[in-house]
């Protein structure tokens, strides 16, 4: 099945959103970029935007995003906690609360399945950077949020974080299969094998 995936790097503790365009479908990965942005890249419709966690430098122009464009927005359980609540997506921490009222969203679990005009995305419960961190899979494209970076994995310092869980969500990606491309919450794109090879800090977690 024939998509394009573009990256915009958000401003904002350079944060990745993340296009998929599928025919006349737009789903967006993390709205951390303004509609004035979206509309430069000629974004003009959206289907859906999904969220892989709930801290604020992924979720900046949720509220904005998802009025403008009249679409859902899907999330896992534990990540509505942090959307609504402006000390736990950490926004009050940079002095620009939020304050997240209304939201026309759905609550997705691990391995649920999303189809959006024949694009089938998976989604992958991996909590560790924050209790309610998600991944998504489209085929062989692996969108990892803030849980794996290219030589790197998210922080678990922060409110809701784990390195047990953390630990667990990294082998349970690494089981899935070392093929996929990942696309990473911050940072380059990179693969699985790659990980494998020179990502310490993955290795390191991983059984």
């Amino acid at each position: 099945m024939r998509y394009n995936i573009q990256c915009i790097t958000s401003r904002f503790i350079d944060a990745n959103c993340y296009i998929i365009r599928k025919d006349n479908c737009n789903i967006i990965i993390d709205p951390c970029i303004s509609v004035k942005e979206l509309l430069k890249y000629g974004i003009k419709e959206v289907s859906a935007i999904l969220v892989t966690h709930g801290h604020v430098d992924h979720i900046i122009f949720i509220e904005e995003v998802s009025k403008y464009y009249n679409c859902e927005v899907y999330f896992s359980k534990n990540c509505k906690e942090k959307i609504f609540n402006d000390q736990y997506n950490l926004s009050s921490m940079f002095s620009q609360p939020l304050n997240i009222k209304e939201l026309n969203y759905k609550i997705i679990k691990d391995n649920d399945l999303l189809m959006f005009d024949g694009l089938i995305i998976k989604c992958i419960f991996t909590p560790g950077h924050s209790s309610c961190s998600m991944c998504f899979l489209i085929e062989n494209d692996l969108f990892t949020g803030d849980t794996l970076f290219d030589r790197g994995i998210g922080r678990t310092d922060l409110y809701s974080g784990n390195i047990l869980q953390m630990k667990e969500s990294l082998n349970k990606l690494n089981k899935m299969n070392t093929n996929f491309d990942i696309y990473p919450g911050h940072g380059n794109s990179s693969n699985m094998e790659n990980q494998i090879k020179h990502n310490y800090q993955f290795n390191s977690l991983i059984k």
